[in-house]
């Protein structure tokens, strides 16, 4: 998909409740410094795995229509995904996303290439402010209104492993 541009398109796909809105690779950088609030695996669909990403973008989001907006990044039909998560202090913030997986992933996945179907997809890596970082293949990629998936009140209660709150 190539380098992302250095201004922004305006042909923005529309964002449509519960329809995800294909992204191209340029939309991605506008997710930078989006407030994440949770990171789901979902295995409850029989045609495929999708990873979620439930956020609030930055009040300073280079495009408009987003800022300070409540999102759902998702990718559909996930082929193969490594997740790297670091525990932070603060809130956890998305750094960037961009297309492509490190070479590492790579020659990880091309183990599995024997016996599995992840060799074709769109290919793109999650970092964010922690450190924590996500690469995965998927059929395809695009954002929808935040669902609501996950989100966790500050308010609540925590449960220790220990059942301690």
């Amino acid at each position: 998909m190539g380098t992302l541009p250095s201004q922004p398109s305006t042909a923005l796909p529309s964002l449509l409740t519960n329809e995800v809105a294909r992204m191209d690779a340029e939309h991605l950088s506008h997710l930078h410094d989006a407030t994440v609030h949770s990171i789901r695996y979902g295995t409850d669909d029989a045609a495929g795995r999708d990873l979620r990403v439930s956020l609030t973008c930055s009040s300073e989001s280079a495009f408009p229509s987003w800022t300070g907006r409540d999102l759902t990044f998702v990718a559909r039909d996930v082929l193969a995904l490594r997740h790297l998560m670091w525990s932070t202090a603060n809130v956890e913030q998305l750094n960037f996303v961009s297309t492509g997986i490190s070479e590492e992933a790579r020659l990880q996945l091309r183990l599995d290439k024997k016996r599995s179907r992840h060799a074709a997809g769109e290919e793109l890596t999650i970092v964010f402010h922690s450190g924590s970082s996500i690469e995965l293949i998927c059929r395809e990629y695009g954002v929808t209104e935040d669902e609501q998936i996950g989100r966790v009140s500050n308010a609540a209660p925590v449960t220790h492993c220990d059942g301690v709150t």
